[in-house]
């Protein structure tokens, strides 16, 4: 529904920005409630997945794995968690691009328009817009393309801080 609201916005017809504001304030609504009543669960399965990168990362395979079956075993697992994190935060800073092309079209539209029924209603829609939507991570850091990224790095800052940790032994 929001990948198609852009489409409703770009029209050249004349627009009925109530509807369009109202169609806004619905979906904004049903973003805030998910995330209400999800962000906990996502937090939770940042901290799993990283966990399990910094242990793919992290440990001396040959002490624990005996065969073949236990090697493709962890890797498979390996891959399976890493796939769904990816496919959980892609999906959430989806929400949060899509909503910046919202906002984008909107001030855009008010900057072409030069009907006063339709700048009154065009600000008034960006003056609502102004709270972007977007996913959280436990109502702390809000999803988007660069969350992933960056807790990709962190991982592997910590990995490789606690391997030299280990090998120094201090």
């Amino acid at each position: 529904m929001l990948k198609t609201f852009p489409k409703k916005l770009s029209e050249r017809s004349r627009l009925n920005y109530d509807k369009l504001l109202r169609l806004y304030i619905s979906i904004k609504s049903l973003v805030d409630e998910l995330d209400d009543e999800l962000s906990c669960y996502i937090f939770g399965f940042i901290t799993f997945t990283s966990g399990m990168i910094y242990f793919a990362l992290f440990i001396d395979f040959s002490t624990i794995m005996k065969n073949n079956y236990d090697i493709i075993f962890f890797w498979s697992h390996t891959c399976r968690t890493f796939g769904s994190y990816l496919a959980a935060t892609v999906s959430a800073s989806m929400v949060a691009q899509a909503s910046e092309e919202v906002g984008n079209l909107a001030q855009a539209q008010v900057k072409i328009d030069k009907d006063p029924y339709a700048l009154l209603a065009q600000q008034t829609f960006v003056t609502v817009f102004d709270k972007a939507m977007h996913f959280t991570a436990w109502k702390i850091v809000p999803i988007r393309r660069s969350f992933i990224i960056g807790t990709m790095g962190i991982v592997v800052t910590y990995v490789l801080l606690f391997d030299n940790l280990e090998k120094s032994k201090f």
